[in-house]
C-alpha cells in the first residue's frame, strides 16, 4: 500500500551545521539504496568524507523533515559556474516515498539553479535507478543511457526577476515552516510530559 498523503513538503536549506542530520540520514539508508544514490556501494567512512567534504559556500543542499524533525530526504546541487551547469543528487528515506519528496527537491533545485543564471540541470545515475529515471522524464528532462548508467539533462530557462522572487519566497516559507515544526514537537513533548500515568 502507498503511504499515506503528506502535507506539502516544505523544502529547507540545509547549511554545514547540519551536517550531522545529512550523515544520519544517508546511514539509515539501506545498501542498495546508497548504491543507486552514489552509484556504488558506501560505508560508513566514505559518507562522512562525503558530507564533510560539501562545499556549501559553492553548492547548495535542500532537504525536507518529517514531523519529528528527522531528515528524511535531501537533495545536493553540486554548482559549476564554469561550465554553466549544476548536478544534481536525490535521496529520499523509504517510509517517505511516494509523497512527492523528489518532485518537491527537484523543483527548489531547479528554481535555485536558474536563480544562479545557469542553463542546464543534470543528474547522472545508474540506468536501473527507476525512480529517479522516472522523477526525470516527469520533469521533462532529456536522458541518454549505456553501459548501466544514464546522463539526464535539463535545459533552464532564462533567469527572471520572478526567479529571484520565488527563491526568496521559497526560504521565508521553509523559515516559517521549520519554527512551525520546532513548535508543534516541543508542544508534544510538553503534553506527553504532563499525561498522568495510568494507575492500576
Amino acid at each position: 500500500m502507498d503511504a499515506a498523503p503528506q502535507r506539502n513538503a516544505v523544502v529547507q536549506r540545509l547549511g554545514r551545521f547540519q551536517t550531522a542530520e545529512m550523515l544520519a540520514h544517508f546511514s539509515a539508508l539501506s545498501s542498495e539504496d546508497l548504491r543507486l544514490r552514489f552509484g556504488a556501494p558506501m560505508g560508513r567512512t566514505a559518507l562522512e568524507s562525503y558530507v564533510n567534504g560539501i562545499d556549501f559556500s559553492n553548492d547548495r543542499v535542500f532537504g525536507i523533515f518529517d514531523r519529528e524533525l528527522r531528515l528524511v530526504s535531501v537533495a545536493h546541487l553540486a554548482v559549476d559556474l564554469d561550465r554553466d551547469f549544476a548536478e544534481l543528487g536525490l535521496s529520499v528515506a523509504h517510509e517517505s516515498r511516494r509523497r512527492g519528496h523528489g518532485e518537491a527537491l527537484l523543483c527548489r533545485a531547479a528554481t535555485h539553479a536558474a536563480s544562479l543564471g545557469l542553463h542546464k540541470i543534470y543528474m547522472h545515475c545508474l540506468s536501473e535507478n527507476g525512480a529517479l529515471m522516472g522523477l526525470a522524464r516527469k520533469a521533462g528532462f532529456k536522458i541518454v543511457a549505456a553501459r548501466g548508467e544514464a546522463d539526464a539533462s535539463k535545459q533552464l530557462e532564462e533567469t527572471r526577476p520572478e526567479s529571484i522572487a520565488m527563491e526568496m519566497v521559497n526560504d521565508r516559507i521553509a523559515l516559517v515552516d521549520s519554527v512551525y515544526m520546532h513548535q508543534a514537537k516541543w508542544l508534544r513533548t510538553i503534553a506527553n510530559f504532563a499525561e498522568p500515568a495510568n494507575v492500576e
